[in-house]
């Protein structure tokens, strides 16, 4: 049974809430605690009709709720936060051979998931 993007989008905006939290904690890491806000921009956003999830550093999204071979497609996009806080959109290939096309940076959570939206209706 396939679960709906809602279920994937509940599982990641806890798991956000949870990388936020430790983020928090001085020394950790210089990342600051954005993924929250950016998980709940983009699922308020057209985003929501796919399945998000994270790997290396990056929030992607997925036809399906897993990405193996007839469950689902990784999208030729990613988001990943910058040094200086600012968000970086990717197109790429979602096999990851190709090296990434940067889209210029987005300030706010909602301006990455409108940069991925105008991305996707590109390709």
């Amino acid at each position: 049974m396939s679960e709906s993007p809602a279920v994937s989008w509940d599982f990641m905006e806890q798991a956000a809430a949870e990388q936020d939290a430790w983020c928090c904690v001085p020394g950790q890491t210089w990342v600051p605690p954005t993924l929250s806000a950016l998980v709940s921009a983009a699922r308020a956003s057209p985003l929501a009709r796919f399945h998000p999830f994270t790997g290396h550093a990056r929030l992607r999204f997925s036809t399906g709720p897993r990405f193996r071979p007839g469950e689902g497609t990784i999208l030729p996009v990613s988001v990943a936060l910058g040094t200086d806080g600012r968000f970086l959109v990717r197109a790429q290939e979602a096999d990851g051979r190709q090296p990434p096309g940067l889209v210029p940076a987005a300030d706010t959570p909602a301006a990455a998931g409108a940069a991925v939206v105008r991305l996707l209706e590109g390709l």
